[in-house]
């Protein structure tokens, strides 16, 4: 294959018109986009169709305020995508959603991504990035890294959320209009050739609304998909409270380490999972759920040595203060000897001083008495002067 062939027709499009135009500000871009009149519908449906047949997959995001239509958007993205892909996202024979295809948060794609089969397409709906909870930034990392992953097995992803989130993405839109029952308009945007940091506008698409059928499976799916994840999340929290208390009781020893200055900490990550898996087997949990294992040993290990390094910061500061306080009265009975030194320098050049000035009054007294002599010696030979 040429190696031109593996970049998609709407990346050459895109990246052609970035070059001839470098110097356009993204109000320009916006300018354009409004007003261009290429159907890009058509050119993201072949480019999608190219992207089946080279190897690759599609990522998409939409972002828009809620009740948008970012939902619907990419639901119709979804089913554009698998009847390109041919793998199902829903059921037209029986008129359903697949459940499993279907997210509401980042953990549960996380998990569904995991038995994932070669074309199939995801949605993950309201995507936000999580903001509390220990496993707040490792499911966030994994999610990631499987959106890299997953292309060379052409799994397709769509991730609808309030504002644009960060991911592997070509396809960004931005909702503008819904125009219920019928069809969400979004403007297009993609990574500008002379800046990939910046994403520009490039014109409008629509979607179409998904069926009736499709609308009236969504909201009870994502109450039953909330339900589901609360209790998978109370039950995964109640087995790791165990499983935590035994490792740490077994091989407690081999979870710590101690810093310079002597105070306990948990060992690093790598460590710490080799002592979890001697201990329970890699088979019992997923890869999340160890990850939350090992946070929460973590937090098991900082909380019982807790009141041992406190006492240790206390002896440590104890100590600095006592070295301090030495460090002063050094200081000060040096200063003192210094001034003493000084004082004694003072007075041995105050004794010197007056030596030299009795020395001075000794001589000017001689030298008197030395021209006196001299004027009697002249006058007893010359009575006269």
């Amino acid at each position: 294959m040429d190696k031109k062939e593996f970049e998609s027709p709407l990346k050459k499009h895109f990246d052609a018109f970035d070059v001839e135009h470098f110097d356009w500000t993204a109000n320009d871009y916006k300018a354009h986009a409004i007003k261009q009149q290429v159907n890009l519908n058509e050119k993201l449906r072949e480019d999608w169709i190219w992207r089946k047949k080279v190897g690759q997959n599609v990522i998409t995001s939409a972002h828009g305020q809620q009740g948008s239509g970012k939902s619907l958007f990419l639901g119709g993205c979804s089913l554009l995508c698998a009847s390109i892909f041919g793998k199902p996202f829903y059921d037209v024979q029986n008129h359903t959603i697949l459940k499993r295809h279907l997210s509401f948060d980042s953990e549960t794609m996380d998990s569904q991504l995991d038995g994932a089969e070669p074309c199939e397409t995801y949605l993950n709906d309201e995507h936000r990035k999580m903001k509390v909870g220990i496993m707040a930034n490792m499911i966030e990392a994994s999610l990631e890294e499987k959106e890299d992953q997953l292309r060379k097995k052409q799994i397709n992803m769509h991730f609808a959320s309030p504002s644009l989130e960060n991911h592997q993405h070509f396809f960004v839109f931005e909702i503008k209009h819904i125009y219920y029952p019928h069809i969400v308009v979004a403007m297009l945007k993609t990574r500008r050739y002379t800046d990939a940091n910046e994403f520009v506008w490039r014109g409008f698409v629509s979607m179409k609304i998904p069926p009736k059928s499709y609308l009236e499976q969504y909201d009870p799916l994502k109450d039953i998909h909330l339900d589901k994840l609360k209790s998978k999340m109370g039950n995964t929290l109640d087995d790791l409270g165990y499983f935590v208390d035994k490792i740490f009781n077994e091989s407690q020893d081999k979870l710590i380490t101690k810093s310079r200055e002597g105070f306990i900490k948990p060992v690093n990550y790598e460590l710490m999972y080799n002592v979890v898996i001697d201990s329970i087997g890699t088979r019992r949990f997923t890869t999340t759920g160890y990850r939350m294992l090992q946070a929460r040993l973590k937090q098991k290990i900082l909380a019982h040595y807790q009141e041992e390094n406190d006492k240790l910061e206390h002896s440590l500061k104890q100590e600095s203060e006592a070295t301090k306080l030495n460090n002063k009265k050094k200081f000060d009975k040096q200063m003192e000897e210094a001034q003493k030194k000084r004082d004694l320098k003072l007075k041995l050049l105050e004794m010197q001083l007056e030596e030299e000035k009795r020395k001075n009054d000794l001589k000017a007294k001689a030298l008197e008495i030395k021209e006196k002599e001299h004027e009697r010696k002249v006058k007893k030979v010359d009575p006269n002067v």
